[in-house]
């Protein structure tokens, strides 16, 4: 079961009310505590709707350069999910512990 609620905010237009649910009020919260602002939402929304066609060849130009030997793919996990993973897939990576 969805819970509904719903959320007032106040403009120099006057007073609004906003539908909101539990999903986007732990959004809301997120923001909030990583202190997202509406401006820098904007910034990476008008980001994304800019990007070209020529913006995503430009991406994967970048990713051939890495591909093959280059490539490198670092996950950060418990010993034993790695050894788990290596059990199931031997030689799927190389394990090296850095702390």
């Amino acid at each position: 079961m969805q819970i509904h609620r719903h959320a007032y905010g106040t403009t120099a237009c006057g007073t609004y009310r906003v539908h909101v649910t539990c999903d986007m009020c732990c959004v809301l919260m997120l923001r909030y505590l990583l202190g997202v602002t509406d401006e820098e939402r904007q910034t990476r929304r008008d980001q994304v709707l800019s990007t070209t066609a020529a913006d995503f060849k430009a991406f994967a130009d970048v990713l051939e350069a890495v591909r093959g030997d280059a490539a490198r793919v670092v996950a950060v996990t418990s010993a034993d999910k790695a050894a788990a993973v290596l059990s199931e897939r031997p030689g799927f990576w190389e394990v090296r512990k850095v702390l």
